[in-house]
């Protein structure tokens, strides 16, 4: 860190202050509260108020039955901030988080630096580009506004990615993979998939180092970021092994407690057809809570006439109990394999891409106080031309972050011929990193563009490198 601020300390806390200063504004000006954010919110509460990791309410002043829904770390953030400056702050928590995400940037800025190579003026030029970039990026910044757990995940996978930059470019000590292990641990227990950040890192490290032939390295390297992810993990772990009698590292896939019903059926028939996230909205967020919008379903969502009639029919079903029972589901499952049977190709390969379009080619304005349409034009201007206008603003800054990292990675590969250069091992483990979180949502998830904001950093890294010198 001294040596990207040596020299230039009014220039970073210019950058530092406006970084800081763009999150205020957004937590202040644009406060959200997501779908989530309540359960969070009830966690935090009865850990304050009774010592019981639970979502539900008290009954009878007796204290509420435990659960485990949502992993811990979000939940114990929002204890702790909510201990200093009252219960139900949720400004103050949108505070710590902008506080949080301008210290991201300066990772960013420092993974940069790292990574380049040349003349120290040259690597102080990029790391510093890349923290204006960060510093005026709306799309992890947005998230300082909501209570959802992506900031602190962000800044924890974009700590372990500045240790796992430094421990490639420099055969330094062996421990810092355990580190590397350890912060994914904590980011994972803010959002379960930040395990496959270990996946991505360890396959980079086992080819780099199998292509030296020094395999003790990489297996070393490797058991000791599982080691760490372990270590996070095992207090959650045990707690739901003692108190739940479930083995359970993780939070649960569909957010269940033990015993709880989960319409896995229906899911997976919405595997068949959804890819956006306004269909996440409509149809999954709302299954068992409120009516699901029949109107509103696409014709890509059933084969022929008898098969939407039937689907329909189940619809109707829900709609009048907002439940589904155990028959419905597992008519939703047959369906769900019929459709898998008849066109694996839309499954496997079509629908994928189109939510891999949909998770990083959207305007990303899911915690703004906007619609976020944009097609058909003419209609979404005659609705609400200022809306249409900053949605089509937002809209087109994610283009030009994807398409500068795109220019950026080509340049490293262009600039830096060497196949074991520090660069190129950068620039592999950014695109490891994006396209593992990339492929896992396409194929395993509902497509939520928030899902991308933790490899935002590494985005933003490799765009820095657009502007690189020829001999960076």
């Amino acid at each position: 860190m001294r040596e990207v601020i040596s020299g230039h300390r009014t220039r970073i806390a210019v950058l530092l202050g406006a970084a800081l200063a763009f999150r205020l504004f957004l937590a202040i000006s644009f406060p959200h509260v997501g779908g989530d954010s309540p359960i969070y919110e009830a966690y935090a509460r009865n850990l304050l108020r009774y010592g019981v990791y639970s979502h539900l309410e008290a009954q009878d002043h007796q204290p509420p039955a435990p659960s485990m829904i949502r992993a811990p770390g979000y939940p114990l953030f929002l204890a702790a901030i909510f201990a200093v400056a009252g219960e139900r702050n949720e400004t103050a928590v949108r505070v710590v988080q902008a506080v949080l995400d301008t210290f991201t940037c300066l990772l960013i800025a420092l993974m940069v630096f790292e990574l380049s190579s040349g003349e120290e003026a040259q690597r102080k030029r990029l790391a510093h580009g890349s923290l204006l970039l960060a510093a005026v990026c709306p799309f992890v910044a947005n998230y300082s506004a909501s209570i959802l757990s992506e900031v602190p995940t962000t800044f924890f996978l974009t700590a372990a990615t500045l240790l796992a930059v430094r421990a490639l470019k420099n055969s330094g000590p062996q421990r810092r993979w355990f580190f590397c292990g350890l912060l994914t641990g904590v980011a994972t227990l803010f959002r379960p998939e930040s395990g496959l950040w270990v996946v991505a890192v360890g396959l980079l490290l086992e080819l780099r180092e199998g292509a030296r032939r020094r395999w003790r390295p990489a297996l070393v390297g490797s058991a000791l970021m599982a080691v760490g992810l372990m270590v996070a993990l095992s207090p959650w772990t045990v707690r739901n092994l003692v108190t739940l009698k479930q083995f359970q590292p993780l939070a649960p896939v569909y957010a269940q407690d033990p015993e709880e019903f989960v319409p896995r059926g229906y899911f997976d028939w919405c595997r068949t057809w959804l890819w956006r996230f306004r269909e996440v909205d409509a149809f999954i967020w709302t299954v068992e809570e409120t009516d699901i919008p029949l109107d509103s379903l696409p014709a890509t969502a059933t084969d022929d006439p008898r098969q939407r009639d039937q689907i329909l029919d189940l619809l109707r079903r829900h709609n009048e109990s907002h439940s589904l029972d155990r028959f419905s589901d597992s008519e939703f499952e047959a369906i769900a394999r019929e459709r898998i049977h008849r066109h694996p190709v839309r499954y496997f390969i079509f629908l994928p891409a189109l939510r891999t379009l949909a998770l990083w080619f959207t305007p990303r304005v899911e915690v703004l106080p906007l619609e976020g349409r944009l097609l058909p034009f003419a209609a979404a201007w005659e609705n609400d031309p200022r809306d249409f206008l900053f949605t089509l603003l937002l809209f087109t800054v994610n283009l030009v972050y994807v398409a500068l990292a795109l220019v950026g990675t080509w340049r490293i590969f262009k600039i830096y011929p060497s196949s074991d250069s520090a660069q190129l091992l950068g620039a592999y483990l950014f695109l490891s990193l994006i396209c593992l979180r990339t492929i896992f949502f396409a194929y395993f998830a509902f497509p939520e563009p928030r899902y991308m904001v933790e490899v935002y950093p590494e985005v933003i890294g490799l765009a820095a490198f657009s502007f690189a010198p020829h001999a960076a």
